[in-house]
């Protein structure tokens, strides 16, 4: 397995004698499709055990269709991959759910192996780690398969931070961050300065101290400018390009199915969270950076 390399290969490194700082970063590919995993992690879940996703079959007659563009951008992932198990049964379904879940077991011993070399390498104590991953997926929730949604269970990712001297083991937060304050808790953590550039707020306070309350809001954005969801500590917040809007109360409706958007007593939080979202001016000029090396580096 192509996982398998790269964890004995990062596991080399780990063990290599060396002095000094060092920085190494292991990208294990599954979950990730297709769902290969070595046949002890199926078995682990066998099919007849298998407990699906919750599901409501009206669970899209409050949401704006445009949403299904977004979702068409994987075609072979979408709603038509539902109507696809759907039309084979309980089993078929079984059957993806299992394959998803072997490939998530095979990752975490793949993580284990990371965790044994590290400790074997006698450095535990003097490393900084941080497990996250890039989205979550869809297994029929909402008639989608994949990543390409705006609601929780694309959004939402695990995400562990074990700093020596700083967190305490076992413990957590359930205040919402964004992956996009690595950066800077590491800066901070290595003893670094942060670029001026780098956005994010460092989570250093959150992690000497996971019951503190945090300000913060995870934002994501997908396809065409305007399309965002706003994820606050109890509410998510979506707004697409073309104006529509969902709104959930998350603490109430951890599936999200109830569309809030239109309802006048939720207009506040609609409003705070529709604040959150960076300006128009801020995105085009990132997006214009962006596009700028790309002419550069393609002449």
């Amino acid at each position: 397995m192509g996982d398998g390399q790269v964890v004995n290969w990062i596991s080399q490194q780990l063990l290599a004698a060396r002095t000094g700082p060092r920085f190494l970063s292991a990208g294990i590919f599954r979950p990730h499709l297709p769902w290969y995993a070595p046949q002890k992690y199926f078995d682990m879940y066998p099919v007849e055990d298998v407990i699906l996703p919750d599901y409501l079959e009206t669970d899209l007659n409050d949401v704006p269709e445009v949403y299904a563009d977004l979702a068409g951008a994987e075609p072979d992932l979408n709603e038509s991959t539902m109507d696809w198990i759907k039309e084979r049964g309980t089993r078929k379904w079984q059957e993806a759910v299992q394959g998803y879940m072997a490939s998530v077991s095979f990752s975490d011993a793949m993580v284990g192996k990371l965790i044994d070399a590290l400790d074997e390498s006698g450095q535990a104590d003097n490393t900084i780690i941080v497990l996250w991953a890039d989205h979550g997926f869809h297994l029929g929730e909402k008639d989608s398969w994949g990543k390409m949604t705006l609601w929780d269970e694309t959004t939402r990712v695990p995400f562990i931070v074990v700093a020596p001297g700083v967190t305490t083991p076992g413990s957590r937060s359930d205040e919402v961050v964004s992956t996009q304050s690595i950066y800077a808790t590491l800066m901070e953590l290595a003893g670094l300065e942060r670029p001026e550039w780098v956005d994010g707020s460092s989570l250093v306070p959150l992690l000497e101290n996971p019951d503190m309350q945090w300000d913060d809001v995870a934002i994501t954005t997908y396809g065409d400018y305007g399309n965002f969801s706003v994820r606050g500590d109890k509410h998510r917040y979506i707004i697409y390009s073309n104006g529509e809007e969902e709104l959930y109360d998350n603490e109430l409706d951890p599936n999200e199915y109830i569309n809030l958007a239109n309802d006048p007593r939720y207009a506040a939080i609609k409003a705070a969270l529709a604040a959150r979202i960076p300006p128009a001016e801020t995105h085009m000029t990132a997006v214009g950076g962006i596009d700028e090396l790309q002419r550069i580096e393609g002449n």
